[in-house]
């Protein structure tokens, strides 16, 4: 069972957590520009080779695939946070994620 997010939004998901813009992440999976759009955008999807080499940058590839995350190596706080961000609709993801970069950045300043 997936979290109700295409394989399509959770590659953006997992490319924006690494921060990495979309010419980085097509770079990283080699492959065209082009190819990697479709890949967000949903028209295509990546083979194995390429979720192979996105997870020697850091995609978590499972997630990906099967909306699950392998959080084994995550602290208890960090768990609880996920479960609830993945119960969140699209809409409240984003809005979760805008609060945490504004965190983010007005701690890094």
């Amino acid at each position: 069972m997936t979290s109700g997010v295409s394989i399509s939004e959770r590659l953006k998901q997992e490319r924006s957590r690494l921060g990495m813009i979309q010419m980085e992440a097509h770079k990283a999976a080699d492959v065209s520009y082009a190819t990697y759009l479709g890949y967000e955008k949903g028209t295509s999807f990546p083979n194995a080779e390429v979720l192979a080499r996105l997870f020697t940058v850091g995609f978590d590839v499972t997630y990906i695939i099967t909306g699950k995350r392998d959080d084994s190596k995550l602290s208890p706080e960090a768990h609880t946070l996920l479960n609830q961000f993945q119960q969140l609709d699209p809409r409240g993801q984003r809005l979760a994620l805008g609060v945490m970069q504004q965190i983010h950045q007005n701690l890094s300043e």
